[in-house]
């Protein structure tokens, strides 16, 4: 229970850090505007990534729901005191370093991201090796969901260094798909199929 309840956090923050992109996309004209929306979203989407691949790296060990609380509450805390910081910065500054930074986050990102893709491809590789079954459609919803999310991490560095409005269009379109796809599996997971739940 503690897996599920991790990586659905996690998935709450991945959704809502993608509602600052759209957010940025329709009224982000201003620099405060810009800047603000996207430095919320590159922190929402590090926390998101951090709290999805330590469900996996906690799988089989002690996670208590008193200590998930903790990670939550000082995740909040970090994402506060990081908007307040960037609004208390004079705005030349903070927009400055918010684009310096940026191309970190998806590293960050990237990083996580590939933890994750390799702990569910290991996993559902060595099930399906000790039941001897052929691994169904659908237990490969996750691990495509976190490929194609990477591959928007690394859409978003190359779109940090270079600025390009169509490398973002491309990075959120990816974004959406590898959201679109972790959704249905959680779908499946809160269903309670258990062969889908075997493998993850």
């Amino acid at each position: 229970m503690s897996f599920l309840i991790t990586f659905f956090l996690g998935f709450l923050l991945l959704e809502s850090s993608f509602t600052f992109v759209l957010i940025n996309r329709l009224v982000g004209h201003t620099g405060i505007l810009y800047h603000g929306t996207f430095w919320i979203q590159e922190i929402l989407q590090t926390a998101a990534f951090a709290f999805m691949a330590s469900a996996y790296y906690f799988k089989n060990k002690e996670l208590t729901n008193a200590r998930i609380a903790t990670y939550a509450i000082a995740m909040i805390i970090i994402i506060a005191l990081s908007v307040i910081a960037f609004l208390s910065t004079p705005p030349p500054l903070a927009f400055a370093w918010r684009t310096l930074t940026s191309p970190y986050f998806y590293l960050i990102n990237l990083a996580l991201l590939s933890y994750a893709v390799y702990r569910v491809v290991t996993t559902t590789t060595s099930l399906s090796s000790s039941h001897k079954r052929p691994v169904m459609a659908r237990a490969l919803l996750v691990p495509a969901g976190f490929a194609i999310l990477a591959l928007s991490q690394i859409l978003w560095i190359y779109w940090g260094f270079t600025d390009l409005n169509d490398v973002l269009v491309m990075a959120n379109g990816f974004y959406v798909t590898g959201l679109a796809l972790l959704a249905s599996a959680l779908l499946m997971i809160l269903r309670r199929r258990p062969s889908y739940a075997e493998v993850h």
